[in-house]
């Protein structure tokens, strides 16, 4: 079950005046799952060649990957397939990224009209959510956020060496917001805006693993 400690009121004003700040960390993104797995972790860890070096050659060996994620600060585990809205609480220290079942237009034009591009998602599991169903999470790991950045991936992002080599490239140029959206570009979220210090979020899942929530 989720464990329902709030951060320290010192560490909520300071999220506060990072979300004043930077009002687009509150933004929604999209994550996508075809492997089956998901992986957590800092963003830092997708161009160290220390993290590289300690995967297997392909995804095939999971319980590898598994181990040289979990030792370097990130969780990788089981998840259902699927398109991921992940949105997150600007005053606290919560995610969630919930599986999408279906997107509408929330003001749908007349025909005669350009159709708006505005819509709705429909998801299983919502930020709201996490108190009135906490005793459905379930924990599976931690993530340690060391550049005040993490990563939501697909197992198979860890194996794809063209975009790991063109990510390596743009932070080693401190190309931030490029190697960001060079993720998010396959399907990867990305979510900043952590603690200087350092972050720690527990993760849960619910039973059918269709939704990850962060506390």
């Amino acid at each position: 079950m989720l464990n329902n400690q709030y951060p320290s009121e010192e560490n909520q004003q300071v999220r506060r005046n990072l979300n004043s700040s930077y009002p687009h960390l509150s933004e929604s993104e999209t994550l996508k799952i075809s492997s089956s797995y998901v992986v957590i972790i800092d963003q830092f860890m997708l161009s160290n060649q220390q993290f590289l070096s300690r995967l297997p050659e392909d995804a095939n060996n999971i319980d590898k990957v598994k181990q040289a994620v979990a030792d370097f600060g990130g969780a990788c585990f089981e998840i259902e397939n699927g398109t991921f809205d992940v949105s997150r609480d600007i005053y606290q220290k919560a995610i969630v990224a919930s599986q999408i079942l279906a997107t509408v237009p929330t003001n749908p034009a007349p025909a005669v009209q350009k159709p708006t591009t505005t819509q709705a998602k429909t998801t299983t599991f919502s930020i709201d959510d996490i108190a009135l169903r906490s005793d459905e999470l379930f924990a599976v790991g931690k993530v340690f956020v060391d550049t005040k950045c993490m990563v939501l991936c697909d197992v198979n992002a860890l194996f794809n060496q063209r975009l790991l080599e063109e990510y390596s490239k743009l932070r080693a140029a401190n190309k931030d917001k490029p190697a960001r959206d060079l993720l998010r570009k396959h399907g990867c979220a990305v979510r900043y805006g952590f603690l200087p210090q350092g972050d720690e979020l527990g993760i849960h899942i619910t039973r059918e693993k269709t939704a990850i929530v962060f506390f």
